[in-house]
């Protein structure tokens, strides 16, 4: 009663609890076993189920076939009230749309068909299930692909785990960038100085750095245990990669499986940089990378994957057994979102069953960059998009990556959800406008492709835009002009 009184999210207020008594299991990293309390109260759930008192109560009947037990522990469970055969889910019950996933995703059972009333008893999911598809499936093991369907299947795909590297901010949970841009952790002013020093070449004063720790940092030790060959010699963009994906992993709960070795079915998208001049220093004096190639193909094997950006995705899949594709994704600028989008649609595919995707950009050292007319580059090392004070782009250091996983599969597995995605749209922009400028058109193609993709779940009501804003003169104007002709302009408002 406290959390439904707090004015939490639907979403975030549970809908039954359970006292657990003793300490939490821990995993080996010293943080709380979310795995293992899920195991644990599963199987007191199965006990239950499989004792004695096998009879479930419908209506004035007891019944032992397996439908009709499996549905009473789920509604019992999911809503917190005694089973009755022929209660109205939404009448009765007290329904909620996010209650209905819940219980159409543990009796894998279509969701469209509880939130409109077609399925609205227990009678009528026990019939269906019965006439239609018999008895649940159990849920996808590790390392086995998820057998999908379209047909009643929610197409939204569910942020389930995160991490990252922000300028400005220390720490690297999602909740920590949460709190920074609330100003809920005080003030948050990302632009610095840079942390390794004026070259004296620059003539920009500070941009957006990472805290140095956070580049520095990168336990070899650790990732040798796991298998990484040569981990001395990964650029900063694969140690950075390898750590944000690890850490998504375990915000996830994938924590336990991680540890143990076993096989995932996860899929990995990302883009990524690769430093030359890191590559450079790994080289001794008077080699260049061709004559290490001729002289010791090894090493120069070993430098090259540990250092070429088309082995980001493949190292991290390497590392922790991780099955599903694993893809590097170059389009540029916009390569960390459509990393998001290839994600998200190899999850629809039924390719994976969970899926990594983000991105990471790194300049190291972390020095000042050079503006120069008629390049991108700020005069004071700050963007200010879609102002009149807006001059260019500066230098930013950083990083993110996200797990995904089908909503409906997340609600299953009680899963944390971050935030959901509903639809997405890719496009490029042809040859209608230089190679380096964006267009209107194209920008407006990709905002129609996503709300098409959205179907029933695109909202006019439209809070926050992620724009590019790159704060150039050129680039703004056409990206301001596309969302007004998408958004605003096409409800009458000027």
């Amino acid at each position: 009663d406290c959390l439904r009184g707090a004015n939490l999210p639907e979403g975030h207020v549970p809908q039954r609890a359970i006292l657990w008594e003793g300490n939490f299991p821990m995993m080996k990293t010293g943080k709380v076993d979310k795995n293992a309390i899920k195991r644990s109260v599963c199987d007191a759930r199965k006990s239950r189920e499989k004792g004695p008192a096998n009879d479930v109560k419908v209506g004035r009947q007891s019944v032992h076939r397996p439908v009709e037990a499996r549905v009473a522990a789920v509604w019992e469970d999911t809503l917190g009230i005694d089973f009755d055969i022929d209660s109205s889910f939404w009448r009765h019950c007290g329904g909620q749309s996010l209650t209905a996933m819940r219980v159409a995703a543990a009796l894998r059972i279509p969701a469209k068909l509880m939130l409109d009333g077609t399925l609205d008893t227990p009678r009528d999911i026990i019939n269906y299930l019965t006439q239609n598809r018999g008895a649940p499936n159990r849920g996808p093991q590790l390392g086995v692909g998820i057998e999908r369907s379209d047909a009643g299947r929610d197409r939204r795909i569910a942020v389930i785990g995160a991490s990252g590297r922000w300028p400005g901010i220390g720490q690297t949970s999602f909740s920590s960038l949460l709190e920074a841009l609330s100003g809920k952790s005080g003030p948050f002013n990302p632009f610095t100085v840079p942390p390794d020093g004026h070259t004296g070449v620059g003539n920009v004063p500070g941009g957006y750095y990472l805290d140095p720790a956070l580049v520095s940092g990168f336990d070899i030790d650790f990732w040798a245990r796991r298998g990484v060959s040569d981990p001395v010699l990964l650029d900063p963009h694969q140690r950075m990669w390898l750590e944000m994906a690890y850490e998504a992993l375990t915000d996830g709960g994938m924590g336990p499986a991680m540890e143990n070795g076993d096989a995932i079915n996860c899929g990995v998208f990302v883009s990524g940089g690769s430093l030359p001049h890191y590559l450079t220093l790994l080289l001794e004096h008077g080699e260049t990378l061709p004559s290490v190639r001729v002289s010791d193909p090894d090493r120069y094997f070993s430098l090259e994957m540990g250092n070429d950006k088309d082995y980001l995705a493949m190292r991290m899949s390497h590392a922790l057994n991780l099955t599903g594709p694993s893809v590097c994704i170059g389009t540029a600028c916009s390569s960390a979102l459509v990393a998001v989008c290839q994600a998200v649609q190899a999850l629809r595919d039924g390719a994976c069953d969970t899926a990594l995707c983000g991105g990471v950009s790194l300049v190291v050292p972390q020095n000042e960059h050079a503006s120069q007319d008629g390049m991108i580059w700020s005069s004071d090392g700050k963007c200010k998009p879609f102002t009149d004070q807006a001059s260019g782009t500066a230098n930013s250091n950083g990083g993110h990556c996200f797990l995904l996983k089908p909503y409906e599969d997340a609600l299953r597995d009680d899963d944390p959800v971050y935030c959901l995605i509903s639809g997405i749209g890719v496009c490029n922009d042809g040859a209608g406008k230089p190679f380096s400028a964006p267009s209107v058109d194209g920008h407006e193609r990709a905002i129609r492709a996503a709300q098409s993709d959205c179907g029933s779940a695109v909202s006019e009501d439209v809070r926050m835009i992620e724009a590019h804003a790159t704060g150039t003169y050129v680039g703004d104007p056409i990206e301001a002009e596309a969302l007004a002709g998408q958004y605003w302009r096409k409800k009458g408002s000027g």
